[in-house]
């Protein structure tokens, strides 16, 4: 047991943290989703349900509304699996148009 003053108290709390060190599973998607330039977008397949949701609550939590995903059910042989497009909010909502379209 020790007894520190306020700044250094801040100092062991800062560096005991596990949160900034912490990585996920989804770590590449989210380096990837970074790299992307304008007009380009990232498409991961056949992701289960579950994968889908952890991507995209990293992807808000990350990147917030600069960052938009579109998902597609793709009906397999082995259950149920998502398509998921991840892109630049400015160039997504032109992309999703342009789906509709055909």
């Amino acid at each position: 047991m020790d007894v520190v003053n306020k700044k250094e108290a801040a100092n062991i709390l800062k560096t005991s943290r596990q949160r900034g060190s912490r990585t996920s599973k989804y770590t590449p998607v989210y380096e990837s989703i970074s790299d992307l330039k304008s007009g380009d977008f990232l498409v991961l397949r056949s992701l289960e349900k579950s994968s889908k949701l952890g991507i995209y609550q990293g992807v808000k939590r990350n990147f917030g509304d600069d960052i938009k995903m579109a998902s597609a059910r793709d009906q397999d042989a082995d259950g149920e699996h998502y398509t998921v497009v991840i892109g630049k909010a400015t160039d997504h909502d032109e992309m999703r148009e342009m789906a509709k379209r055909g």
